[in-house]
Parts: structure tokens; C-alpha cells; sequence
């Protein structure tokens, strides 16, 4: 008699910062035959042992439509944004297109035989940063078009019937990213100010912001071995 098949697990932008950090929360399960573990990647070709990597365009509906047939995910996990402010100001509708892909939300509500558990990351960016610290349920007010193209995704979300959730992080931080050695702002910051140290421009940064700190969110983001989904989310530095 045939063993049944391990459920899937889809991360999509797991080359990604905090895709990265996600895979590693999730390998050791998958290691033990819990569940098999997938992630997406757009440009790179990162190699993470014991998960199976996949090119593919968000913002592409066939290549979306043919992987989530050929997997049949039980979870998918949807790390991949476009998170650069001023990206997403130069390039309006890439960052509309990339943040709140609708191709994947209609694919995931139309999935046979059963519909996957979409997790999909959002930010703290939908609202206006006047009134902090905000509740789940307070008005949204994004300022820039990172944070509309966020609230945008989340509405579409809902309006596709998807079943889902959406967890709004804040900047997230950490060490360089496990696999490729990749940084984020910590690094970023780390180097202007050596190079300021010696005689490079000032640094200066005028924004007030609660980071997640990213080994702590993505285990937060796992499912349990009966994949049921923990919400908990850890803003701890």
C-alpha cells in the first residue's frame, strides 16, 4: 500500500530576506518527512538543501496557474513584495502588480481538490503612522504607494474568496539572511556608518518605526506538523 503523500508547503519568494529565514524555520520538518517544502524565486538561483526551488513570475497567470496544479499545496506562504519606497513611487504599477497579485489569489481560491491556506504578508505600512500603536481593526490611511498597493492586496484577497490570512509586519530586521548572506537595513546601516566614520556622507534617517525581528517572526509563520497556523506574531528586537 502506497504511503500518502507528505502535504506541500509553497513559499513563494523564498530567496527573498525573510523567505530565507522562513525556509530554515520550516526544513527541519520537512527534513523528517512531515512535509515537503517548495519556494519560489524570480531572479536568483538559490540552493537550499532539502527544499525545492522553482522560477516563477508573480505576476505571471499561466505560470502560476501550472505550479499550484503540479504541487497541489496544502499551505502557500507569500513573502515576495516590492518593498522599496522610492521603487514603488518610480515604478507605480510593477509595485501594484507584484504586491497585490490577484493572478495567484485567483488561482489559490480555484485550486482542486481543495483550497490551499493562503498566508500573505501585509505591512504596518496601510496606516497613517499618526496615531501608533494601531489594533487589528483600526481605519487604514496608507501614505505612500507601498502601503496602498498593501491595503489594495489585502482587499483583493477577500473580495477572491481566498482562504486566507494576512499578517501586517513592520520593518523587519535581523542578521544576513541564511542562505545567500543577503542584508537588509541592519547591514545597510551598518556600512553607512563606517563609511561616514571615515570621511563618507552623513547618515541621516527621520522615520520611527516597531521592527520584527526576523528569526523570531518567521518561526511565528510556521505551520504546525496538523497545519494548523500559528498567529502569533513576535515583534521582539
Amino acid at each position: 500500500m502506497q504511503a500518502p503523500r507528505a502535504p506541500v508547503i509553497l513559499v513563494i519568494g523564498g530567496g527573498g530576506y525573510l523567505g530565507q529565514f522562513l525556509l530554515e524555520a520550516l526544513l527541519p520538518d520537512a527534513r523528517d518527512g512531515q512535509w515537503q517544502l517548495h519556494f519560489t524565486q524570480r531572479n536568483s538561483e538559490l540552493a537550499v538543501p532539502g527544499a525545492t526551488a522553482h522560477a516563477m513570475n508573480l505576476c505571471d497567470e499561466g505560470q502560476i496557474a501550472a505550479l499550484l496544479e503540479a504541487l497541489r499545496p496544502a499551505v502557500i506562504i507569500n513573502t515576495a513584495a516590492m518593498t522599496s519606497l522610492a521603487d514603488c513611487e518610480k515604478n507605480p504599477d510593477e509595485a501594484s502588480a507584484v504586491n497585490a497579485p490577484e493572478h495567484l489569489f485567483a488561482a489559490a481560491a480555484a485550486a482542486a481538490p481543495a483550497p490551499p491556506l493562503l498566508v500573505q504578508l501585509s505591512t504596518d505600512q496601510v496606516y497613517d503612522g499618526a496615531h501608533a500603536p494601531y489594533a487589528e481593526g483600526d481605519t487604514a490611511a496608507p501614505v505612500n504607494h507601498y502601503g496602498a498597493t498593501k491595503l489594495h492586496c489585502e482587499q483583493r484577497m477577500a473580495a477572491a474568496g481566498v482562504n486566507g490570512v494576512v499578517l501586517r509586519s513592520s520593518n523587519i530586521l535581523g542578521p544576513p539572511a541564511p542562505f545567500s548572506g543577503a542584508g537588509k537595513f541592519l547591514q545597510w546601516l551598518d556600512g553607512a556608518l563606517a563609511a561616514a566614520a571615515q570621511g563618507g556622507d552623513n547618515v541621516s534617517l527621520s522615520r520611527s518605526r516597531s521592527p520584527s525581528r526576523s528569526p523570531s517572526l518567521s518561526p511565528s509563520l510556521s505551520p504546525s506538523p496538523s497545519l494548523s497556523l500559528s498567529l502569533r506574531l513576535s515583534l521582539s528586537c
